[in-house]
């Protein structure tokens, strides 16, 4: 399990909690704040009405940022902000989980 599939697998796990509690604007803010997104695009996801389409484009761009740091950076925002302790507890949990999970499939790769 490559990193990119650890970060897919997180976001598709908390995908409607994030859809639920964030609505979008905090992790545009944090995608912006972290060079993920120009500020042309930035405003384009802000003006966007719906709330799934805004957090649906977030989570396609934190997909393709392919490596962790941008979830661990995504995690550590939520925790530091304080607004949304289940949320980032979610993220958290998840991603131990999945990194777990790629670490006992490379030792059995490993022991075969």
């Amino acid at each position: 399990m490559s990193s990119n599939s650890i970060i897919r697998a997180v976001l598709r796990e908390c995908h409607e909690r994030l859809v639920d509690e964030l609505q979008g604007d905090q992790v545009i803010k944090f995608l912006y704040s972290h060079g993920f997104i120009s500020e042309r695009a930035k405003k384009s996801i802000i003006s966007e009405k719906n709330p799934v389409v805004k957090i649906k484009e977030c989570l396609n761009i934190l997909e393709d940022c392919k490596n962790e740091e941008a979830l661990d950076s995504l995690i550590n925002y939520l925790r530091n902000e304080g607004t949304q302790p289940h949320l980032w507890t979610l993220l958290e949990y998840s991603r131990v989980k999945h990194r777990r999970l790629r670490s006992n499939m490379l030792a059995t790769c490993d022991s075969i």
